[in-house]
């Protein structure tokens, strides 16, 4: 007689709940690592615009102020914000890209993502803008602002929507009004990896340092 080998079902069923597992526990971490990957280029491209920033202050003894290169139709257009950091005079190459962004192409480039949201601290402080230019006004004075992102002086603050991908300011005609801290308690949405790699909050850098 002969026999043919094989395997029985049982069998089958315990590899494919074996693959299942390891499947469950690889994907996640896999996830997570990507994650982790994108927040810290996030951090890398911060630094190198903070660079650039500096460089632009030492030359023109002031920061770049917000609206100074954009139009009032489009507000939310972070790639100009921070125009004259490339034009006339190139401080860094190329603007880099906020990965966690969900705008839109901007400037009707096709498939150009905007950069980190950049504010300075004359558009954010209410009744410091400069004539003729528009101030998103955040916070009620430059005391409470210091003290929301935890510095000293606090000149400018970029900042990218995050692994939740929803930038706090994102709204800027009806911001989360974080003016409403009047005691300075600091940031409520500030990413932080420990509360797990995919969770809410913004990644944060200012002209005193990196907050997360």
């Amino acid at each position: 007689m002969n026999k043919h080998a094989g395997f029985t079902l049982i069998e089958l069923l315990i590899v494919v709940a074996i693959i299942a597992i390891l499947a469950a526990i690889a994907v996640p971490n896999f996830l997570e690592a990507q994650t982790r990957a994108k927040v810290s280029r996030v951090k890398a491209d911060m630094r190198s615009l903070a660079t650039a920033i500096e460089a632009y202050r030492i030359d023109w003894n002031m920061y770049p102020i917000t609206d100074q290169w954009i139009t009032h139709l489009s507000p939310a257009n972070f790639n100009n914000r921070l125009r004259g950091v490339t034009t006339p005079q190139s401080y860094i190459t190329s603007l880099p890209i906020d990965i966690f962004s969900t705008f839109d192409p901007v400037m009707g480039v096709k498939d150009e993502r905007p950069t980190f949201e950049y504010t300075d601290w004359t558009t954010a402080v209410v009744g410091e803008n400069l004539p003729g230019l528009h101030s998103y006004q955040f916070f009620n004075s430059r005391d409470i602002q210091n003290r929301f992102f935890g510095g000293p002086v606090i000149e400018w603050f970029m900042l990218s929507a995050g692994p939740d991908q929803r930038n706090m300011f994102e709204d800027i005609n009806n911001p989360s009004e974080p003016d409403t801290d009047p005691e300075g308690l600091g940031l409520s949405q500030t990413y932080d990896p420990t509360n797990g790699t995919i969770s809410v909050g913004d990644i944060i850098r200012t002209n005193a340092e990196q907050i997360n």
